[in-house]
Order: structure tokens, then sequence, then C-alpha cells
């Protein structure tokens, strides 16, 4: 009996050999995990600050964008109004010049009637001073 007692005592010495082997070893490989397991937290970590800080700065140019958006708006709103008064104005204008270059044709015409009665006008006056002269030295 003591030999299978020295026996089994040996065996369980042995299964508790490898029993504590097993448990070093899984013991490590928890050790590995949990180092890997806390490098990836703080990468995931990491990563999230970063995806933080990017998407308040996206946030911040949209709100930049949008308000630049909403000045250009306005001043294509702005501009609008502006070229409907120029162009009002520039209608305005071209009717007036055509009412005036139709008033210096009416004028020109005028004008060449008129040069043409001052020259008659002259003529005339030339003839009565001639014939005057003509009474006068007959008689």
């Amino acid at each position: 009996m003591a030999y299978v007692v020295g026996a089994t005592k040996s065996i369980m010495a042995k299964e508790l050999d490898t029993a504590r082997q097993d448990l070093e070893a899984s013991l490590k490989a928890n050790e590995d995990l949990t180092r890997c397991l806390k490098e990836v937290l703080m990468n995931a970590e990491d990563e999230r600050e970063k995806y933080a800080t990017a998407l308040t700065k996206a946030q911040n140019d949209n709100c930049l964008l949008q308000r630049s958006n909403d000045d250009l708006r306005l001043d294509l709103h702005r501009a609008t109004g502006k070229n409907k008064d120029l162009v009002k104005e520039r209608e305005t204008l071209l009717s007036e010049k055509d009412a005036l270059m139709d008033d210096h044709e009416k004028l020109m015409v005028e004008n060449k009637f008129m040069d043409g009665e001052i020259c008659n006008e002259h003529l005339l006056g030339f003839e009565k001073g001639i014939a005057q002269c003509h009474y006068f030295l007959r008689v």
C-alpha cells in the first residue's frame, strides 16, 4: 500500500506540477491579454479623442462656412436689388438719350431751315440797301 500511496503521490505531484505550470501559463497569458486590452483601450481612447477633436473642428468649420454662405446670399440679394435699380436707371437714361437725339435732329432741321431764312433775310436786306442806294443816286 505504501507503494500505491507513493505512486499516487508521485502521480499527484506530477499532476499538481502540471496544473501549476498550466496555471502559470494561464496567468501569463492573462497578463499578456490584460496588457493588450489596456493598449487597445488606450488606443481606442486616443482615437476617440482625435475623432472628437476632428468633429469639433468640422463643426466649427461648418459654422464658419454657413456664416460665409449667409453673408454671400445677403450680398447677392443686395447686388440683385442694386442691379435692378441700375437697369431701371439705364432704361430711363436711354429713353432720355433717345428724346434728346430726337430733339437734336429736330433742332438740326430747324437750324438748316433758319440758316436758309437768315441768308434770305440778309440777301433781302442787301437788296433793299442797294435799291435805296440806287434811289438816292437817282434823286
